[in-house]
């Protein structure tokens, strides 16, 4: 408390000497008012002890003003605090008015006293406030003094002359001490600006100096002939110099010794050395060790010298940043090698991996090629199944490296999109059928029906989706909307693909679409898979020009979306339309147990022109048709008959006995519904759009037979025939006993027989003794590899008599195919080789003229 009385009545300073001025001239002025206040009230106490009350409420009305003034000067309220000491002295004026004398009592004199004061103080403004309030108060107290209300004492009457000559006085030194005070505070305030613009200066020029000495570069100041006049603190700190060694020295002193000749004088200021922008140069230290740095120069002028140009010349210490350069090109070339290792890598566990799975695959095709009983037939098809799936995992990894070292290459072809779509769909409609699945897909109207992109990248990023929504959906529906908003450049697709699956935790989504990672990667985890398949759709997205990104709630599906920029059709693509509206005036029934199945089937067929109407139980189906509703085809879902079949099936022959029926049945299970049923013809779902509407033109339009619709006979892979119609010379080069043995029995299904070399020398040797039309020649082999022999045959044979020679390898990495067909090879084979992929080499060849 002690110290903040202190502190309140202390003397005040400012920042600004005008107010630390005016400040204590206020302060001063308080601590003597209150002083003679003290002293005055106290002589009257004791001289006249009756009225010592009245002396002593007058000093505590001076103490508590004078108190206000010095608490607002110690809050720098410097302006209020002036008016205070103003009101403290214009009080103590009317209280001596009124006490003693009137205006004669309190003459002019003391109202000089307070405008001298007002204008010190508060300034020139106040000065005239205070003077019109000074000529105010006199009026008034003679006014009061001439009717007698204030006591005149042994005085003589008050007359008009001495009220006249009291307010001239006043008045003239008012005007008076206003010219003065301005003078005052024009020539104050023209010092004070002198004195602040030098304080300025010099406090700039400490801290530019302040500045100069705490950089970390090094700063030379040097002459045109490279002397140097000045440096920083960094010079000294990193080089060893002090000022006194380097000032008057040439710059060169410093430099390394493969820098000097180019800084010799005499120089130039046109020279480039003086406008140089981060130059790499080398400095030598005191103890010898060379610092790397980026220079930078530039000329100024020396205002302390004639505005004689100086040159600055600043030296970023850059021997960390070189040496994080060496060690980062250092980590590139051992990233590089690393890359190149786990090409290495890759190129070899493809050909390791794909050498025994070619047998595997080619013995399970050619074991399913021969008579089996069911379970026989069963354990094949597995077995070949688990190699297929196998053989995806690889394709995955080495699909993912090669988009990882950014060698993946897309193609811009044009195809139709809901193909594209379907035979993504094709490939997992068993697994959608032994789920008992509903997929759906519907395209928007507006959507073009060709897409100028690579159709086995867009087909592989559905496939992955829809392989993902199949494993964790166990019940419900999948369903593939596709939309399309047209570019300047093209179209931009939307795909979405929604699943009524497990769904995904908020906290996984951000994870699945980087590489190795699953929504669930516990060891008690119920879904297999690499991890890669979303990985490598989001990447094939990018290079697409789209993005990918999934919606989840868990028990209640996912939706995942992506989308991809395509370039523009050509017109005649562009236009290109579906039919529409072939079914004008036809009323089809739609029973279906599933409501989107039901809204995409309705929506279709409106867009083909027919009038639809459904239901979604077999009893609202029946109970609709009994009622006599106009139908000229009735379409159901097997599932609907599933509850009461023979009930179903007599209710729909009584009520429409010679309505077509078109079933939607899953893959194999026509055969338990189709014998009850006349009029009846079955698509198996998920079934493709195009067969939906043949289907309904045939059985509306065509008025051909509506009988059942039989299977067709099974499917060979093998054409035993092939060898017959289309004969060939073929040559199979393998080193591999096992890969001879698959290629050879493969071929004599195909109806031909081949001559077999066991490396490349061999097979230049074999070509020697007789002409063949096809070789299928392994790369990797002994001896002689693949690429050798062949270079070996373009070159020593006449082109007449080469045979086509076909790459037949395991290395399935980007380049391999490259290679091949650089080596002069016509075509390429990965193994494990495919019956379809084989068959269509051996029709592409032509027998050479004999």
């Amino acid at each position: 408390m002690l110290q903040i009385l202190r502190a309140i009545f202390s003397k005040p300073t400012f920042s600004d000497p005008d107010k630390t001025r005016i400040a204590q001239l206020i302060w001063s002025m308080n601590f003597i008012f209150l002083t003679s206040t003290f002293v005055i009230c106290s002589v009257f106490a004791y001289l006249i002890p009756h009225e010592w009350k009245q002396s002593l409420v007058i000093f505590i009305f001076v103490l508590i003003l004078s108190s206000t003034s010095f608490w607002l000067l110690y809050k720098k309220n410097l302006k209020l605090a002036s008016y205070i000491i103003l009101l403290n002295l214009y009080q103590g004026l009317i209280v001596n008015a009124c006490l003693y004398g009137g205006v004669r009592g309190i003459n002019g004199a003391a109202f000089i006293l307070l405008l001298i004061i007002a204008g010190l103080l508060v300034g020139t403004v106040a000065l005239k406030q205070t003077l019109l309030l000074a000529l105010l108060t006199i009026t008034v107290l003679f006014h009061l003094e001439y009717v007698g209300l204030i006591a005149t004492g042994q005085q003589v009457p008050l007359v008009a002359t001495d009220f006249a000559m009291l307010m001239i006085t006043v008045s003239v030194a008012g005007f008076l001490l206003h010219s003065a005070i301005g003078s005052i505070d024009k020539g104050y305030f023209l010092l004070n600006d002198a004195l602040q613009s030098l304080r300025r200066t010099t406090v700039s020029k400490t801290y530019l100096d302040n500045i100069i000495a705490s950089m970390q570069d090094m700063l030379f100041v040097i002459t045109p002939d490279t002397r140097i006049e000045k440096i920083n603190e960094a010079v000294h700190h990193l080089l060893g110099y002090t000022e006194e060694t380097l000032l008057g020295q040439p710059l060169q002193i410093v430099l390394a010794p493969s820098h000097r000749p180019m800084w010799q004088p005499p120089t130039s200021l046109d020279s480039p050395l003086f406008a140089l922008r981060d130059e790499e140069m080398q400095f030598i230290a005191k103890d010898g060790q060379l610092i790397c740095t980026a220079v930078s120069t530039s000329i100024i002028q020396d205002p302390a010298n004639n505005n004689e140009p100086i040159i600055v010349c600043v030296a970023n210490d850059i021997t960390q940043r070189k040496q994080f350069e060496k060690e980062l090109q250092a980590a590139k070339v051992a990233a590089e090698e690393a890359a190149q290792a786990k090409s290495e890598f890759l190129a070899s566990m493809s050909h390791e991996i794909r050498t025994p799975l070619n047998a595997v695959i080619g013995m399970t095709s050619l074991l399913l090629d021969t008579p089996l009983s069911k379970e026989q037939e069963d354990y094949v098809q597995t077995a070949r199944s688990s190699s297929n799936g196998l053989l995806a995992v690889i394709n995955d990894i080495l699909d993912f490296s090669k988009i990882d070292s950014g060698k993946l290459e897309l193609e811009d072809q044009p195809f139709i999109l809901r193909d594209c779509i379907e035979e993504a769909i094709d490939l997992i409609s068993a697994q959608i059928n032994d789920k008992n699945l509903y997929l759906n897909t519907y395209i928007e109207p507006d959507v073009p029906t060709f897409i100028q992109s690579d159709v086995t990248r867009l087909r592989q990023i559905l496939l992955n989706l829809l392989n993902n929504a199949v494993k964790f959906t166990l019940h419900g529906e999948i369903n593939v909307w596709v939309g399309a908003d047209e570019t300047e450049t093209g179209y931009l697709f939307h795909f979405a693909v929604h699943d009524t699956g497990i769904g995904i935790p908020a906290n996984r989504i951000d994870g699945l679409f980087e590489a190795f990672r699953q929504a669930d990667s516990s060891t008690t985890r119920q879904f297999g898979g690499t991890g890669l398949g979303l990985a490598i759709s989001k990447q094939l997205v990018s290079l697409m020009g789209g993005k990918i990104w999934a919606e989840s709630k868990p028990e209640q599906g996912s939706t995942f979306h992506f989308t991809i920029q395509t370039n523009a059709l050509n017109s005649a693509l562009a236009a290109t339309k579906t039919p529409v509206q072939p079914f004008v005036g036809k009323n089809i029934f739609i029973g279906h147990p599933n409501l989107t199945s039901r809204i995409v089937l309705s929506q279709q067929l409106s867009q083909w022109g027919s009038t639809v109407a459904c239901a979604n139980t077999a009893q609202e189906m029946l109970t609709t048709l009994e009622t006599g509703h106009p139908s000229d085809l009735l379409i159901i879902d097997a599932t609907l008959m599933s509850e009461d079949l023979n009930a179903t099936i007599d209710r729909i022959h009584t009520a429409v006995p010679d309505l077509p029926i078109l079933l939607l049945t899953p893959l194999g299970q026509q055969g338990s519904i189709i014998p009850f049923l006349d009029n009846c013809n079955y698509l198996n779902r998920p079934y493709h759009l195009q067969d939906l509407y043949q289907e309904i033109y045939t059985m509306l339009l065509q008025n051909g037979e509506n009988g059942r619709k039989h299977t067709q006979p099974t499917h060979h892979l093998f054409d035993k025939t092939l060898g017959i119609t289309h004969p060939l010379r073929i040559l199979l080069v393998e080193d591999n006993t096992v890969n001879q043995k698959v290629a050879l029995q493969m071929l004599q299904r195909l109806g031909y027989t081949a001559d077999l070399a066991g490396n490349g020398r061999e097979a230049v040797q074999a070509l020697a003794r007789q002409s063949y039309d096809l070789i299928l020649m392994d790369i990797q082999m002994p001896v002689m590899d693949g690429l050798q022999a062949t270079e070996k045959i373009r070159r020593e044979w006449l082109p007449s008599q080469q045979p086509k020679i076909v790459a037949v390898t395991a290395n399935a990495l980007v380049g391999d195919r490259e290679t091949c067909l650089a080596a002069g090879m016509d075509d390429y084979l990965s193994k494990p080789v495919r019956v379809e992929a084989l068959t269509r080499v051996l029709r592409l060849t032509a027998p050479l003229a004999q």
